[in-house]
């Protein structure tokens, strides 16, 4: 987004400024919801038992905790 201001009478044109609109009362209020709304899939994702990682028992101890520091949500 573009705006353009008067400073000390020189138009100064500015870019990539996040517009008012998202930061008004109703930014905010988006804002808000779409957090909790991720969180509560996230908590249901990391609740669910078909996003359980089995592994065999040949696999090292540290290669399921190398892979849930990629994704959290998995469990293993």
């Amino acid at each position: 987004m573009t705006h353009t201001f008067n400073v000390a009478e020189e138009t100064v044109t500015v870019s990539g400024m996040i517009a008012s609109s998202e930061t008004a009362a109703n930014g905010l209020f988006v804002g808000i919801f779409v957090a909790l709304l991720s969180s509560e899939l996230l908590t249901l994702a990391q609740r669910s038992r078909y996003l359980v990682i089995r592994m065999p028992d040949s696999v090292p101890p540290l290669s399921p905790v190398r892979l849930m520091s990629f994704c959290p949500c998995l469990r293993c």
